[in-house]
């Protein structure tokens, strides 16, 4: 899927909040805005936090169900990434192993409760593997759910 978020049909900002513990010296992750993209294809969902412009970035595949996803080998259905531009080395982190796990979805009203955590083994010479841990996805959604 294409990454170039100019592409997409819609985009807008969402309610909600993402937060994650991140082994990094920057320190652990919480979103301050989160733009929601919608894609032919499917959606992405961009989370910032002005502390060191930092991102997490998810894409999830518009038949996207409930349950338990492998961000390194299911990149069709799910993908999910950090990044950080502070220091010498800005860096996207991508999964070389990790879960996310989809407890609610209804992409339509922008209602997602979703847990995840990944390694990432690809990162700048002389850094520790990244590790994400106890991260949390929940956007609320534009109109109330029923289950």
């Amino acid at each position: 899927m294409d990454n170039d978020r100019s592409q997409a049909l819609k985009s807008q900002p969402v309610d909600g909040l993402v937060t994650a513990n991140i082994n990094h010296p920057i320190g652990n992750f919480t979103s301050e805005n989160i733009q929601f993209h919608d894609f032919p294809e499917g959606n992405f969902i961009d989370a910032k936090s002005n502390q060191g412009q930092r991102l997490m970035s998810f894409h999830l595949a518009k038949d996207i169900q409930p349950g338990l996803y492998d961000v390194a080998q299911e990149k069709g259905k799910v993908q999910v990434y950090y990044y950080h531009a502070l220091g010498p080395n800005p860096w996207t982190y991508q999964p070389s192993s990790g879960k996310l796990r989809i407890w609610k979805i209804d992409l339509e009203h922008r209602h997602i409760t979703a847990t995840f955590s990944f390694t990432s083994h690809k990162v700048p010479k002389g850094e520790e593997p990244l590790k994400v841990t106890q991260g949390e996805l929940n956007l609320p959604g534009l109109e109330p759910i029923i289950d």
